[in-house]
C-alpha cells in the first residue's frame, strides 16, 4: 500500500494494511479496542490480510461477551489469512468460528486458549505450521480430522490439553518435527498417543508419558528429544508408574540415530537399570545426556558394584567419535567418567571437547589429552575457568598429533618444545593462553603445514617481544596485542588492533580480500604520520575495509596533504564515524572510485562526553566517483541521540548516487520525530529511480 505522506488518504490507510498485530492492552478502555477492531475487520472491504495476531489481556469490567472475535476471525479467513495467532486472557474459551477449518490460504495457526468447536469436513490445503496450546476439543476425532487435514503440514506443537483424557491420533505424511506437552497425569487412564508420521524428522516428549503411546512407520533418522516432569519425583507413586511407562516406551525408538536425554529423564532411567538392562539401540550415532551432582547416587550400590566401569562398550571400541563434556568441575563422578571414556587404546573418538569449570579435586587434564593424541584425534577444544589453579599444561605428545586438524585452547598454558610436526592441522584458535616465548608460538604456526586460520587473541607472554608468522598456506588472521610480522602470501582476511602503536606489519603479500582494524581510542592522541602512512598502504591493498572512529582525523589530515590518494581495489567500506568525523567523508569517498557498498555508523566521541556537543556543519560541495559510476548498497545506522546532519547526508547520497539499489536506516526516532523524518525522506529526490528506501 503506497501513498504520499501529504495525502489526506493517510487517516484510512491503516484499514488496507496486510500484517496486523493488535493488543487490547495498547488501547485506553475495552470500547476503544473494540471499535478499531470492528472498523478494520468490516465485512464490505475486499483487501488482503496476511498476518493477523490478536492478543486479548481483558474485555473490561463486566464484559464477558467475546463473540466479537468469533466475527473477526470469520471475516479474516475471508480476507485469505495467511499467518493467524490469537492468544486469549484465561478463563475466556472463545469459540472460534467453523470457517477455519476450511481456510484455503492458512499457513501458520497459533492458537491459546481456545475452543474447537465439532465439523465433518476440513480442509487445510496450505497449513505448514500449527500450534496448540491450552485448547478445549469437542472430541478427540476433531483433533484427529484437523491434522489429517492438513496435507502439507510440517510442524505441530501440542501444549496442555482442556479435555477429558482420551487418545490423540497424529496421522500425517508430511509432519516433520512433532512437540508433545500435554500433561497427561498418571491417573489417567486410558490417555494414548498414536503418531503414524513416516517424514517425522524431530520428536520432543515433555511432561509426561502417557499410559498408552503408539509409533508407526518412523524413520529411523528422527532425532527423540526426552525430558520429562520433574514432579515425576515428587511421590514413590509417580516413579513406578513413569517407570513402566518408559519401559515399555523405549523399545518403540531402538532403531532411531539421535536423542538427547535431559537430567529427569535421566535419573528415571537410572531407577529403570536397577532392576533390569535398557533395550539396545543398535543404529544411535548421537546421543546427548544432561546430568547434575554425582550421578553414582542415581545407582544401587549392587549395580555400581558390578559395573564399576569394568566393561567396556562395543561403541567406544568402533563407532563412538565425538565427546562433550560440559563444566568438568573435578567431582569424584565426574573424573570417573572421562577416565572411562579415554581409558581404552583402541577408541574411535575424534573429536575431544571439555569445559572444565572452577576445580573441587584433582582433574588430570594433561592425561587425557595425551590418550588422544596417541590415537587418531581430528579435533580438540579444552577451555579452563578462569579461577581454575592447577596445572593446565598440554602435554608434549600434542606438539606431534598427526591427525589433528582443529585445535582451540582457552586459559591453557604452553609448554616449549624443540619439536613441532602437526601435518594436518588447519585451525588453530588460542584465547586466554600463556607462552614461555615467541618461539614457542612461531614453531606451532611453522610446523602446520597445512594451517588456514590461526586466532591469537588475549595473550599472555612471559617476555613479549615480535612474532613472526610465517606460513604458506594460512588465509585467516586474528590477533591482538602482539608485535606482529606478517609472511603470508595466500592471506585473505585480516583482523587485529591498534593500540598506542601499530603492531602489525606484512610483507610477501599482494592484494588480500578483507581488512578489520579496530583502533583503541585514546583521547586527544595524534598518530604520528610514519603510521598513518603504513596503514593506507596496508589499505591500498584490500577489497573490504571495517575500522572504527579513532583514527579517522589523522587519515584526513595525511591525505589532505598531498594527492588525493586512490584506493583502486576498494569495494567494500564498513566505518564508524563520530559527528565531527563526517566532514572527512567526502574526501574519503573520492579515495575509493570504485566503492560498491558503504556501511556507515555514527557513534559518540568517548573526549566529548562531558564537553559542550555542537553539531558541526558538514558541506558536500562534490559528487566522488564512486556515486556516479559503482556504489549500490549503503547502510547507515546510529547508536547516538539524534543528529540533524544526518538527514543532509541521506539528501546528499539519494540526489547523487546515480546505480544505487539499497538505502537500509537503522535509526531511532520517537513517533512524533519519525513522521516528520519520513514526510521529509518521501520528498527526497532520487538519482536512482530503482532504489529501495528501507527505514528499520
Amino acid at each position: 500500500v503506497k501513498t504520499s505522506v501529504l495525502s489526506t488518504r493517510w487517516t484510512s490507510l491503516w484499514l488496507w494494511v496486510p500484517r496486523l498485530e493488535l493488543d487490547s492492552g495498547g488501547f485506553s478502555d475495552f470500547n476503544a479496542f473494540k471499535s478499531f477492531g470492528d472498523r478494520f475487520f468490516d465485512s464490505d472491504r475486499v483487501s488482503s490480510i496476511h498476518k493477523l495476531e490478536l492478543t486479548i489481556n481483558d474485555n473490561g469490567d463486566g464484559v464477558d461477551d467475546t463473540s466479537y472475535l468469533t466475527s473477526w476471525i470469520d471475516n479474516a479467513v475471508k480476507r485469505k489469512v495467511q499467518h493467524l495467532h490469537v492468544p486469549l486472557p484465561p478463563l475466556h474459551f472463545n469459540e472460534i468460528p467453523i470457517s477455519l477449518y476450511i481456510c484455503e490460504t492458512l499457513v501458520s495457526l497459533k492458537l491459546f486458549l481456545v475452543a474447537l468447536p465439532d465439523a465433518e469436513f476440513f480442509s487445510l490445503p496450505c497449513l505448514k505450521i500449527m500450534r496448540l496450546d491450552c485448547i478445549t476439543y469437542p472430541n478427540e476425532a476433531t483433533f484427529e480430522r484437523l491434522v489429517s487435514s492438513s496435507h502439507v503440514l510440517e510442524e505441530l506443537e501440542m501444549e496442555h490439553v482442556n479435555f477429558e483424557p482420551t487418545v490423540f491420533r497424529v496421522l500425517s505424511k508430511s509432519l516433520k518435527r512433532l512437540t508433545i506437552s500435554i500433561q497427561i497425569y498418571f491417573w489417567d487412564s486410558g490417555t494414548g498417543i498414536l503418531i503414524d508420521a513416516p517424514r517425522l524428522h524431530f520428536l520432543g516428549i515433555y511432561d509426561n508419558l502417557s499410559e498408552s503411546f503408539i509409533v508407526t512407520n518412523m524413520d529411523p533418522n528422527v532425532k527423540l528429544d526426552l525430558d520429562l516432569s520433574a514432579a515425576l519425583f515428587l511421590m514413590e507413586a509417580y516413579i513406578l508408574s513413569a517407570r513402566d511407562s518408559l519401559r515399555s516406551f523405549l523399545p518403540l525408538f531402538t532403531k532411531i540415530r539421535d536423542m538427547f536425554i535431559h537430567i529427569h529423564t535421566f535419573k528415571l532411567l537410572c531407577h529403570c537399570l536397577n532392576l533390569e538392562p535398557l533395550p539396545q539401540f543398535g543404529y544411535m550415532s548421537c546421543l546427548q545426556v544432561c546430568y547434575d551432582g554425582d550421578y553414582g547416587e542415581m545407582f544401587s550400590k549392587e549395580m555400581m558394584n558390578q559395573s564399576s566401569f569394568s566393561q567396556v562398550p562395543q561403541c567406544l571400541l568402533s563407532s563412538l567419535e565425538f565427546v562433550d563434556c560440559k563444566v568438568l568441575r573435578g567431582l569424584a563422578a565426574d573424573m570417573e567418567l572421562v577416565r572411562f571414556i579415554y581409558s581404552d587404546n583402541e577408541s574411535w573418538i575424534r573429536k575431544l571437547q571439555l569445559s572444565i569449570g572452577n576445580h573441587h579435586g584433582m582433574c588430570d587434564i594433561s592425561s587425557w589429552i595425551d590418550v588422544v593424541a596417541r590415537r587418531r584425534i581430528q579435533h580438540i577444544d579444552v577451555s579452563f575457568d578462569i579461577s581454575y589453579r592447577l596445572d593446565k599444561i598440554p602435554p608434549l605428545r600434542l606438539y606431534t598429533c598427526e591427525t589433528l586438524v582443529h585445535l582451540r585452547l582457552y586459559g591453557a598454558t604452553l609448554v616449549d618444545a624443540e619439536f613441532v610436526a602437526l601435518p594436518c592441522l588447519k585451525i588453530l584458535h588460542l584465547d586466554l593462553v600463556r607462552y614461555p616465548n615467541e618461539s614457542t608460538l612461531e614453531k606451532l604456526i611453522s610446523g602446520s603445514p597445512v594451517l588456514e586460520d590461526l586466532t591469537i587473541y588475549r595473550y599472555l607472554a612471559y617476555n613479549a617481544k615480535v612474532l613472526h608468522v610465517r606460513s604458506q598456506t594460512v588465509k585467516r588472521i586474528h590477533i591482538d596485542h602482539f608485535e606482529v610480522v606478517i609472511d603470508a602470501p595466500l592471506l585473505q582476511y585480516l583482523r587485529t588492533k591498534i593500540y598506542e602503536t601499530k603492531k602489525f606489519e606484512i610483507i610477501n603479500l599482494g592484494f588480500f580480500t578483507k581488512l578489520d582494524i579496530h583502533v583503541i581510542c585514546i583521547s586527544h592522541r595524534t598518530y604520528n604520520s610514519s603510521m598513518i602512512h603504513d596503514i593506507i598502504t596496508d589499505i591500498s591493498r584490500v577489497r573490504e575495509l571495517v575500522i572504527n572512529n579513532g583514527i579517522w582525523k589523522d587519515i584526513f589530515l595525511y591525505l589532505k596533504s598531498g594527492p588525493v590518494q586512490q584506493f583502486q581495489n576498494l569495494s567494500s567500506l564498513n566505518a564508524k564515524f563520530t559527528k565531527s568525523d563526517l566532514e572527512f567523508l567526502p574526501l574519503i569517498l573520492e579515495s575509493c572510485p570504485k566503492l560498491e557498498s558503504l556501511t556507515l555508523e555514527l557513534v559518540e566521541k568517548q573526549s566529548m562526553s562531558r564537553e559542550k556537543k555542537i553539531d558541526p556543519k558538514v558541506v558536500f560541495s562534490t559528487v566522488p566517483q564512486c556515486l556516479v559510476s559503482s556504489l549500490k548498497f549503503v547502510e547507515l545506522k546510529r547508536s547516538i541521540s539524534g543528529y540533524k546532519g544526518e538527514r543532509e547526508l541521506i539528501r546528499y547520497l539519494l540526489k547523487n548516487s546515480t546505480i544505487l539499489k539499497k538505502l537500509r536506516l537503522d535509526l531511532y526516532y520517537s513517533q512524533r520525530a519519525m513522521n516528520v523524518f519520513l514526510k521529509e525522506l518521501v520528498a527526497m529526490p532520487k538519482c536512482s529511480t530503482g532504489c529501495e528506501v528501507l527505514v528499520l
